[in-house]
């Protein structure tokens, strides 16, 4: 199996290419973060974040943006700065995509929100409809955990959009793991409709 010469990634990993120097196109495109002007950055960010802070304030909402949450180490660092760094109110929000976790995640699942003092949804399907989306993926595009994709893409604005939440906050930005070059590093993000429609096509 061919990997990575650099950080040893497999060749199975969906959309992953390598250059003459056998370095796959995620390594290379996390080379372009030292390029780009994170003190600009952050000022943008903090324009955002005031904007949904008062946007909450002015309607009375609790939340003043939403957070997806599955326990791993960059929503969990997502959460810190969020509520710690830049002083939000989230509302934490959870897909269960049904297989079991490893103690340790589990505890970070459970815990880490209510340490944060926030408060945390999770949305669970049944194992038929799990099952059944399991199959169906993988008879598509070989993705067993197809439902898990779009369940986090499709639960998290469903609720921002019904509760009034306007503001949703991601743990990375889609050029950190997918590599289908949808978006690229110096992109501007923005997950609207034409977003999902990237993101999920195969």
């Amino acid at each position: 199996m061919k990997r990575c010469s650099r950080c040893v990634m497999p060749e199975t990993w969906e959309g992953i290419s390598f250059d003459e120097d056998g370095v796959c196109s995620i390594c290379r495109e996390a080379e372009k973060k030292s390029k780009i002007d994170w003190t600009e950055r952050q000022k943008w960010l903090k324009d955002i974040l005031q904007k949904y802070k008062d946007y909450a304030e002015s309607r009375g909402n609790k939340y003043n943006c939403v957070i997806g949450y599955n326990s791993g180490k960059d929503t969990a660092y997502t959460l810190w700065a969020s509520v710690v760094k830049y002083v939000m109110k989230p509302l934490v929000i959870t897909f269960d995509h049904g297989f079991p976790l490893s103690p340790e995640a589990e505890w970070n699942l459970k815990e880490i929100p209510k340490k944060m003092n926030c408060d945390h949804l999770t949305f669970t399907l049944g194992n038929g409809l799990r099952n059944a989306l399991c199959l169906k993926g993988s008879e598509v595009n070989g993705d067993f955990c197809w439902h898990c994709h779009h369940g986090v893409m499709a639960l998290i604005p469903r609720i921002s959009k019904q509760w009034d939440i306007p503001l949703q906050i991601w743990g990375k930005p889609s050029a950190e793991y997918q590599t289908l070059g949808a978006y690229k590093l110096e992109d501007m993000e923005e997950l609207d409709k034409n977003h999902y429609k990237k993101m999920t096509t195969p």
